[in-house]
């Protein structure tokens, strides 16, 4: 067992990020990890500090698709409701988590879903996001399985896998101890260049026209002009990016077709 594993089996956001950035030369954020959850690349726990009202459901069949399964919740609440740790349940084929504007992990369906001792057993609260009595850790076996599948050593294999901003020369030796600029996430960073190149053609991303058939989509011609950003974007994260601002509404499809701007 590692070192890190029998001292501290488990690690706040800040340990899991502090760790993550010695390891690689990489500035790694509490957002960053939350995202990585999401994403269902880190598993992330969520420790609750006092009884939270919870049911219990049992997975049955997956459905006829096969991609997910179903769960059979029981008629009433646990009582008191759970308490301690418990891993987010995360189904790869689905996107049932994201990053909601305030940063926090929020639940696109009825409320979070954990998983039990049980493999065939999940809990669910019944809210979106964690409650104030619960916090988010990391199990260290987790982050070390994160690292070694990855092949986590140095900053050049983070940024394809986890979105995540190289060390300037400025923030490895900061001038008199401080950054000029504080530290925005990158998935911030994303979404804020998409909306502002939608505003810079005119558009206004909560009221998007229809595309006409035939011309290039609005997507096509913000992706066209924020190419060459490959500091922020690649088409995986791009495409990414632009599906969190539609599931957060922020961008929406309104109003009738017209010309795609040049």
């Amino acid at each position: 067992m590692n070192w890190l594993q029998r001292t501290k089996p488990w690690l706040t956001l800040i340990d899991a990020a502090t760790y993550l950035a010695d390891k690689t030369g990489v500035r790694v954020d509490e957002a960053d990890l939350l995202l990585l959850a999401t994403e269902g690349k880190l598993r992330i726990s969520a420790r609750f500090t006092a009884p939270v009202s919870a049911v219990v459901g049992t997975i049955i069949e997956p459905f006829s698709d096969g991609i997910h399964d179903f769960v059979e919740e029981e008629q009433h609440p646990l009582s008191p409701g759970i308490e301690g740790t418990f891993e987010l349940r995360i189904i790869d084929e689905l996107i049932t988590t994201r990053l909601n504007s305030k940063g926090e992990i929020e639940s696109r369906v009825l409320g979070l879903e954990f998983n039990t001792s049980d493999p065939k057993r999940v809990v669910r609260i019944n809210t979106l996001v964690l409650p104030p009595t619960a916090h988010w850790v990391i199990e260290t076996s987790a982050l070390l399985a994160f690292t070694r599948e990855h092949g986590i050593c140095n900053a050049d294999n983070l940024p394809e896998i986890a979105g995540l901003p190289s060390k300037t020369d400025e923030e490895i030796s900061p001038v008199s101890g401080e950054n000029d600029e504080p530290y925005v996430p990158k998935y911030i960073c994303q979404e804020t260049a998409i909306l502002d190149a939608l505003h810079a053609l005119g558009y206004i991303p909560e009221n998007l026209p229809k595309n006409i058939p035939g011309r290039p989509g609005i997507k096509r011609c913000i992706w066209e002009k924020l190419a060459s950003r490959r500091d922020l974007f690649s088409d995986k994260t791009f495409n990414k990016a632009w599906e969190r601002l539609r599931s957060d509404k922020r961008i929406a499809d309104k109003g009738s077709a017209i010309t795609t701007p040049k």
